[in-house]
């Protein structure tokens, strides 16, 4: 294997294990189906799709907007952009719970449960949606601050098998090993293993 094949190996490796989700169908049904707010319209589509499969009842759609956010018009919140799209696949109205002053993931999950937990008082277990490079986090957030909620990962799969390698996507994936590390000691989100392999990965990237 040569040097250009070892990369993008070690880059592929990097980016699979960020993606903590389960195949839609190895995914258990939950009490509500939980979005973290992005500017991609594919994370509100596959948060339809899961609904629409009957995963959950509930869908509880997170996130305000941030200095840099930029959304269609005329869409102030990520919030509310997603709500537009989970509605037009084809979610009432009346399964929809959103959360839109939150401007980051820490924010969305201490903002969000609190707001799904007033519709669904037995909160047992959620399947989280984010951006498929970013959900290890989100999932370790909710477990360092709702340890009593089972939490599964689900994310869209991209057509481009090299989307997260390449161009911006490669920087955030090495920010995000950071970002787990950091986080971990600041207490913000659980611990997270992370294997020896995946950090050879890191260092060979960086």
């Amino acid at each position: 294997m040569d040097l250009i094949e070892s990369l993008i190996k070690a880059r592929l490796e990097l980016a699979d294990f960020l993606i903590e989700a389960m195949p839609i169908e190895d995914l258990p049904k939950a009490d509500t189906i939980f979005v973290f707010g992005h500017t991609d319209s594919r994370v509100a589509e596959h948060a339809a799709a899961l609904y629409l499969a009957g995963k959950a009842p509930i869908i509880v759609i997170t996130g305000g907007a941030g200095e840099r956010t930029v959304l269609p018009e005329p869409y102030k919140t990520e919030a509310a952009y997603y709500q537009n799209i989970v509605v037009q696949s084809g979610v009432p109205d009346n399964a929809i719970i959103l959360e839109d002053k939150s401007t980051n993931t820490l924010e969305n999950v201490c903002l969000g449960i609190p707001r799904a937990r007033a519709v669904c008082k037995k909160l047992h277990r959620v399947i989280a949606v984010a951006m498929p490079p970013l959900l290890r986090r989100a999932l370790a957030t909710m477990r360092k601050h709702f340890p009593d909620i089972e939490v599964v990962g689900s994310a869209f799969v991209s057509d481009n098998p090299n989307e997260w390698i390449s161009g911006k996507w490669l920087q955030r994936l090495k920010g995000e090993i950071d970002r787990l590390i950091k986080y971990a000691k600041e207490g913000d989100i659980a611990r997270v293993e992370i294997p020896n392999d995946i950090l050879e990965n890191y260092q060979l990237i960086t």
